[in-house]
């Protein structure tokens, strides 16, 4: 398995408040050089699964033209999802990105308390499988949560 600095960074915020206010997770991520062979031209895709593997929501997916390069994406969420996260063209540099998750799944309902997965998967290459790709889990409890979390980890391709 190769290792790569392809996020470099991840801080995440987990924000709960009172009852006017919604339950969100907000995430800042940078990615860094992967060295394949479009760099630094690539696609990146963000979305949550259950901890059971049930697919919830794509969050945000850079690059309409090329997404079916992000083979993990693709494979896991359903072909039914009205995909409204696709916002921008390939992206052309390694910049901070930020998205915003509303603790709601494809159907626009708020999920229930349990473990999720945030995964993260970007393509460089012409590719139909092993991409750069990681996840992070966390835990959404009856009492919200209330966290703000740096982490900085490497992506297996």
């Amino acid at each position: 398995m190769r290792w790569s600095s392809a996020f470099a960074a991840l801080f995440i915020t987990l924000c709960a408040g009172g009852v006017a206010h919604a339950q969100r997770v907000d995430v800042t991520f940078s990615t860094a050089r992967t060295g394949g062979r479009y760099y630094p031209a690539h696609v990146l895709g963000v979305w949550v699964t259950s901890a059971d593997g049930t697919f919830e929501r794509t969050l945000h997916v850079w690059g309409s033209r090329r997404r079916s390069h992000l083979s993990e994406w693709n494979s896991t969420r359903p072909r039914t999802e009205t995909l409204d996260g696709i916002t921008s063209a390939t992206l052309r540099t390694d910049v901070e990105q930020e998205v915003v998750w509303d603790l709601r799944d494809t159907t626009g309902a708020l999920v229930p308390n349990g473990s999720y997965l945030l995964h993260f998967e970007l393509a460089d290459t012409n590719s139909t499988s092993a991409n750069y790709r990681s996840a992070f889990t966390f835990e959404k409890r009856p009492d919200g949560f209330d966290q703000t979390s740096t982490i900085f980890f490497k992506c297996s391709s």
